[in-house]
């Protein structure tokens, strides 16, 4: 009877101690964080993956693992930044297991082949597959080298958080790495598209940086990483300048839900980068902030021939503090990105909404406005012919009744 008690006990106490440990896990205290801070040389050095797209055929998985090697063997990052659809979620047959963890697993397996730590946010095709948000979250944080933090609060998605990046004998914060989810359902607020960033995030947001003294020579400097561009891309496009390709339509969040405006009302960041549109890697500066895409780095998913797939670059230098990006190519060489796009663009070449559907409707409505204004042309040319016949019959017909008229007299003359 003893022993059956001591066991129980024993067991109850096992239950609740790997109880304990999962809930602490989950809250980030456990894990050991490597410090990120400045380099022997005084820079930092991001290399950003994005849209690997792997689980759609072994063929081009194995390429877009090349590519991340080579990419990482050359730059020899500080951080790898993964801003999502590492995975094909809808490749998933809906019933074998472990298709997210396997092929999450052909990004990893290099990673830490090349020992380089990284840090990730979802897209939205990630969680398509076998694994919700908080799972895929969780199997991420899973690996010793992540460095992936659990969802700092109560808000929506799962992966939202902040690493300090600390200057080089790490006893000062120098900037921030700023991540947000920007979800994956295909509305926002009811309208139709792709998801955006919550209230509740930016509210999150907000706070965070508002705990960040005045005085603080950090506050402002940093990156804020996410999948889904925000709707001042199209801005950007449309009136600023751009340096690299625009090979696609802009698919942002449907609804602006106001990051944008808390990012300036604070100057909480200087960059703001993402993927997503796979065809798109430009970059330039909109009210003070700079607005970049990464380069497509995976061979799964869609993507012009002529853009080489690759991983956009971001060095930071700490004195003077400076910011140079780049974008290193699968070829092992380096784009620039300093091609300016034409800045020759007229109204018809503006994107007036995300996706462009906007756009289509008011092409619709251009064609109907042409077509209304060419009936008019008709009717005024018609009306103005039928003018001048009317015009040339009353001739006609005055010069008739003067003849008859002068017939008319002579005749009566010859009788008097």
């Amino acid at each position: 009877m003893t022993c059956n008690l001591l066991h129980d006990y024993s067991y109850l106490r096992l239950t609740y101690t790997l109880l304990l440990a999962c809930f602490f896990f989950n809250q980030g205290l456990l894990k050991d964080y490597k410090q990120l801070q400045y380099n022997k040389n005084g820079k930092f050095k991001i290399v950003q993956l994005t849209d690997i797209h792997f689980g759609e055929t072994d063929s081009k998985d194995r390429r877009s693992q090349d590519v991340i090697r080579t990419v990482i063997e050359l730059e020899q990052p500080d951080l790898v930044v993964v801003t999502g659809d590492v995975v094909s979620g809808y490749e998933w047959d809906d019933k074998s297991q472990g298709f997210f963890a396997s092929n999450y697993g052909k990004m990893t397996s290099v990673l830490e082949e090349l020992n380089v730590h990284w840090a990730f946010t979802a897209g939205n095709h990630d969680t398509e597959g076998d694994l919700n948000r908080a799972q895929v979250s969780y199997h991420d944080q899973s690996f010793s080298l992540s460095l992936t933090r659990p969802n700092a609060a109560n808000i929506s998605y799962e992966h939202n958080y902040v690493i300090p990046v600390y200057n080089q004998n790490g006893s000062k914060i120098e900037f921030r790495l700023w991540f947000l989810d920007s979800g994956y359902e295909s509305n926002c607020r009811g309208l139709q598209g792709y998801d955006c960033i919550q209230e509740d995030q930016i509210n999150w947001y907000r706070s965070e940086h508002s705990k960040i003294s005045d005085n603080d020579s950090s506050k402002g400097r940093g990156f804020l990483f996410m999948h889904i561009p925000i709707q001042q891309y199209i801005n950007l496009y449309n009136y600023g300048t751009i340096y690299g390709n625009r090979g696609e339509d802009i698919c942002c969040g449907a609804y602006d839900t106001g990051l944008f405006g808390a990012i300036i009302e604070q100057s909480t960041v200087e960059w703001i980068s993402c993927g997503h549109d796979h065809n798109n890697d430009y970059h330039g500066n909109y009210e003070g902030v700079n607005l970049a895409y990464g380069r497509k780095t995976g061979y799964g998913g869609y993507q012009q021939a002529s853009i080489k797939k690759g991983a956009r670059v971001f060095e930071i230098t700490q004195e003077p503090y400076n910011i140079k990006t780049w974008i290193r190519q699968e070829d092992g060489t380096i784009d620039f990105n300093d091609m300016l796009y034409s800045l020759h663009r007229t109204h018809y070449d503006f994107q007036k909404r995300c996706c462009n559907t906007e756009l289509i409707e008011e092409q619709v409505q251009v064609t109907y406005t042409y077509y209304y204004f060419l009936i008019a042309l008709i009717a005024i040319f018609f009306l103005v012919m039928d003018s001048i016949r009317n015009r040339h019959l009353k001739k006609k017909i005055n010069n008739q009744d003067n003849e008859s008229s002068q017939k008319l007299c002579k005749e009566l003359s010859t009788h008097e």
